[in-house]
């Protein structure tokens, strides 16, 4: 994945795999030796597939990043994109 574009209330993701609309996502800000891992919410507000085959997806933070989470988001090499774990237990059971 490749983070087009961020800002504090919400993130531009490229991905080869498509999300639905309204889906749930983590996304994991790095720890930096001061401070752990942990993790911000976001949902998908908008998707769109580019010329290239991957897909463009549009998210909102369910509340706004510090200004310090986004400067740790910003220098992450990686990040980490999940759904939100609750979302994966009712799926098993099904």
């Amino acid at each position: 994945g490749l983070m087009l574009n961020l800002s504090q209330g919400g993130v531009r993701l490229k991905l080869q795999r498509r999300f639905e609309k309204g889906t749930p996502l983590a996304i994991e800000l790095p720890g930096d030796g001061v401070r752990e891992p942990s993790v911000v919410f976001a949902h998908v507000v908008h998707v769109r597939r580019g010329d290239d085959g991957f897909w463009v997806l549009g998210c909102k933070f369910l509340s706004e990043l510090s200004e310090d989470q986004l400067q740790r988001l910003l220098k992450s090499e990686r990040y980490v994109l999940s759904k939100p774990e609750a979302d994966e237990e009712t799926a098993d059971e099904a």
